[in-house]
């Protein structure tokens, strides 16, 4: 019987010390944390982020120029993508479609450097309700580069 009991707390005690490395391994995912992406930086996992999140489908082509994250419990998330120019009228087709919701302007725009956008360069904006996230979307045309580029501005967060 004593062996019996000493197997039986040997396992509960593997199995607690595993479960406790699975839990301290999840906490480090870059999400629990505040952070920003840059060109070089700005990942496929970012780019799915934020498709599946918002529920825009990005296209094919786009480049991740900066993104930044703001947890915890209800984050917020920045983003500038590049959309390349032949893209640039099926991805308006998208926006045009989408609901109107109406959130407060600004909102958060104090955390993030690069946002919002001038409004000088923007050529249309939405504000829709997706998957759970309040979304702010401007498409804009940034100059400075041989013609320009086509940029993506999106903020989404949830209240």
């Amino acid at each position: 019987m004593k062996t019996h009991n000493r197997l039986s707390l040997t396992v509960i005690s593997t199995a607690l010390v595993m479960m406790m490395g699975f839990m301290l391994s999840g906490c480090q995912h870059r999400d629990t944390t505040e952070y920003t992406l840059n060109e070089e930086t700005f990942d496929s996992q970012a780019m799915e982020k934020i498709e599946s999140e918002t529920g825009i489908d990005l296209p094919e082509g786009s480049t991740g120029l900066s993104f930044h994250h703001i947890p915890p419990v209800d984050p917020i998330v920045f983003a500038r993508i590049r959309i390349p120019e032949e893209e640039v009228e099926s991805l308006t087709r998208q926006l045009a479609v989408l609901d109107e919701d109406s959130f407060p302007s600004g909102f958060a725009s104090e955390r993030c450097d690069w946002w919002p956008p001038d409004p000088g360069i923007v050529s249309m904006t939405r504000r829709t309700f997706s998957n759970g996230y309040h979304v702010e979307l401007h498409l804009a045309r940034e100059d400075g580069q041989e013609e320009g580029r086509t940029v993506l501005y999106l903020m989404y967060f949830t209240i």
